[in-house]
């Protein structure tokens, strides 16, 4: 094994933690839950990058909690306040606390993280991605230039998932259900990019299950030439594997 010492090794600094409270609970759809956090912690948090992340720790026991990794979806620095949104899928700590959260709560969060910088060279910009996702696909629409076209693909259980990925940027997505198609998480995604005219010239960003970010990235390099510079993708969670990693770009 690999000593961590020495030899130019770099550690990745050290995390700054904000000691936060509840401030407000939302449910803009069934399978979601908004909380907006607020302390004077907030004071010494940088404004988070499109697409960036922040780990949250949640079932602390000693000094060794459970961390789960979310977008911050809003952050107001003068309110000192902080928006992030959960989706409820399954009986993890995460979204079992989510699903219980209440004003005066406390949570605790690190970060922020991430160093992404979204371009429309053409104009045209596509995002691809499911409901994880969603939080981040809002983040990377509010920083492009006023005036691109952006081509949205949303994939969701049902119906009753579909919200606006942004209050400022007027989107028009095209939303995939997975309970009428009964795929594979992110198959619809993989198909409907496949679909997709050729001739589109656009600047990419694909988040969703790990295995789709693959498959599409594969698709777009290989099939339609497109710019490895030009595609931005992240696989935000694995089909049976718990706490995924929030550095895997699909790049392998």
């Amino acid at each position: 094994m690999a000593s961590n010492t020495g030899g130019g090794a770099k550690r990745r600094p050290r995390r700054t933690p904000h000691e936060l409270t509840v401030k407000q609970v939302q449910r803009p759809v069934p399978r979601v839950v908004r909380v907006t956090l607020g302390g004077e912690s907030l004071a010494g948090f940088d404004q988070p990058s499109p697409g960036g992340h922040i780990k949250a720790a949640f079932g602390w026991e000693g000094e060794r909690p459970t961390m789960r990794t979310y977008t911050p979806r809003r952050f107001d620095p003068e309110q000192l306040e902080l928006d992030i949104e959960f989706v409820l899928h399954g009986d993890g700590v995460a979204s079992q606390w989510a699903a219980s959260a209440e004003v005066g709560d406390r949570l605790t969060i690190f970060g922020p993280g991430g160093r992404y910088k979204p371009q429309a060279r053409s104009g045209v910009f596509v995002v691809v991605v499911d409901e994880t996702a969603m939080p981040a696909a809002g983040t990377v629409i509010e920083s492009l230039p006023a005036g691109t076209r952006i081509i949205a693909i949303c994939e969701v259980e049902d119906p009753s998932d579909e919200r606006p990925l942004s209050q400022t940027v007027e989107v028009a997505p095209r939303w995939l259900h997975r309970s009428t198609h009964h795929g594979e998480p992110s198959a619809l995604l993989s198909t409907a990019v496949a679909e997709l005219p050729p001739e589109i010239d656009a600047d990419w960003f694909v988040a969703c299950e790990a295995t789709a970010v693959r498959a599409v990235r594969r698709h777009l390099l290989e099939d339609r030439g497109v710019d490895p510079e030009r595609v931005q993708t992240r696989g935000y969670w694995r089909r049976g594997q718990s706490d995924y990693p929030d550095h895997d770009y699909g790049e392998d």
